[in-house]
């Protein structure tokens, strides 16, 4: 930044204080200004974390729920105490459950 007089001898000692402290403060207003986008950057990047972390534990608790429950219904199918008649047997072959499925 510069600065220009119209007078031949230049700034007096008051003008040249004066000057100094609206520096001082513009630069402070420059600092200031830098400091609160970083700040605002911080706090985005702490909201989208969070959302992230949300996200993946939603996710991650609706795919266990269901594996669960197939897990659970396809080690009642491994019981050698359990036995099945014919419809039963037939409902889990491929073209009945392919019939489900469309």
């Amino acid at each position: 930044m510069a600065i220009a007089t119209r007078s031949e001898s230049g700034f007096s000692p008051l003008e040249v204080n004066l000057l100094k402290a609206i520096g001082r403060e513009m630069a402070i207003a420059i600092t200031n200004s830098r400091l609160f986008e970083e700040a605002s950057s911080a706090r985005a990047l702490r909201e989208l974390d969070s959302l992230r972390t949300e996200l993946l534990a939603n996710v991650s608790h609706e795919l266990r729920t269901p594996l669960a429950a197939i897990k659970g219904f396809a080690s009642s199918l491994l019981q050698p105490d359990i036995s099945f008649d014919d419809e039963p047997a037939s409902a889990l072959s491929r073209p009945s459950i392919a019939k489900r499925i469309d």
